[in-house]
């Protein structure tokens, strides 16, 4: 009785001990992927299975991955920021060219005073406040998309 404890222990350690033989790999006609102990004379690969007790990683390039890994986030938190300050800086454009159309919709040509070609004062013409309506709404059309 009190071996049976040792016994088993010893029964249960035993098949993780027991390493299979060579195993060969094959795809057959239809796609179907195929393992044995035989191979096969036409196709095969040999394959290396895992041991039962342990668990393989791959770490050749590990550190290049995580490398990749961390300089994509960094662009890509640039490339936000970037997008970021762009966006706010289209949103005050959009802002500037709405504020200059309301004003020039708001008034007549007539009552807008502007900087005339000899530095005086003087009454902005019907062209000039044409081509200045014009130009706003451009503007707001490029930067606000209306």
């Amino acid at each position: 009785m009190k071996f049976l404890p040792l016994a088993l222990l010893l029964c249960l350690s035993l098949p993780s001990q027991v390493r299979a033989g060579e195993v060969y790999r094959w795809i057959d006609d239809s796609g179907q992927v195929h393992f044995s102990d035989v191979p096969r004379v036409d196709r095969y690969q040999s394959y290396d299975p895992p041991s039962d007790n342990a668990v393989q990683f791959g770490t050749e390039g590990a550190e290049d991955f995580f490398a990749n890994q961390a300089r994509a986030r960094d662009e890509r938190a640039r490339l936000k920021s970037e997008n970021k300050a762009q966006r706010a800086q289209a949103a005050q454009q959009c802002q500037q060219a709405s504020d200059r159309l309301r004003f020039l919709s708001e008034r007549s040509p007539n009552r807008i005073l502007i900087t005339g070609e000899d530095g005086q004062p003087a009454r902005m013409t019907v062209e000039q406040w044409n081509e200045q309506r014009a130009q706003a709404q451009g503007l707001v059309t490029k930067y606000c998309g209306r």
